[in-house]
C-alpha cells in the first residue's frame, strides 16, 4: 500500500493510507506552531491521529517522504478516535441510488 513516512524530532513514524484520508496541517498563531497530522477511515469511522498538535519551532525541518508500505510496518497511531464521519457516495453510486428511487415512485 501507498504511505508516507514523517520524520520529525528525531522520530519517524510509517503512515498507511489505504481507501483513507490523511490529512497533515500545520496551524500557527502568533508565535506559536502546531503539526496534526490524522487519517479518517470512513468505512470503520474511525479517525487515526499521529501527531496530536505537536509543537514546531521555526527554522525545525518536517520530513514527508511517499513510500511503499506493508501494512505490519505501520506505526501505532497516538489514538484513534471513532468518528461521525459518513462516507458520502460516488456520483455514480448516487447516480443509481436515485435512479433506483424514481423507478420505485413508477417516475421511471
Amino acid at each position: 500500500m501507498k504511505g508516507f513516512e514523517i520524520s520529525y524530532r528525531n522520530t519517524t513514524q510509517r503512515v498507511g493510507v489505504e481507501d483513507e484520508l490523511l490529512t497533515f496541517l500545520l496551524h500557527a498563531t502568533g508565535d506559536n506552531a502546531m503539526l496534526y497530522v490524522w487519517s479518517t477511515d470512513y468505512d470503520q469511522q474511525l479517525n487515526r491521529v499521529w501527531h496530536n498538535n505537536s509543537p514546531v519551532a521555526s527554522d525545525e525541518l518536517i520530513r514527508i517522504r511517499v513510500i511503499d508500505l506493508e501494512e505490519e510496518a505501520i506505526s501505532v497511531p497516538v489514538k484513534e478516535v471513532k468518528s461521525e464521519h459518513i462516507r458520502r457516495p460516488s456520483e455514480l453510486e448516487a447516480f443509481r441510488n436515485l435512479e433506483n428511487l424514481l423507478k420505485e415512485k413508477g417516475l421511471l
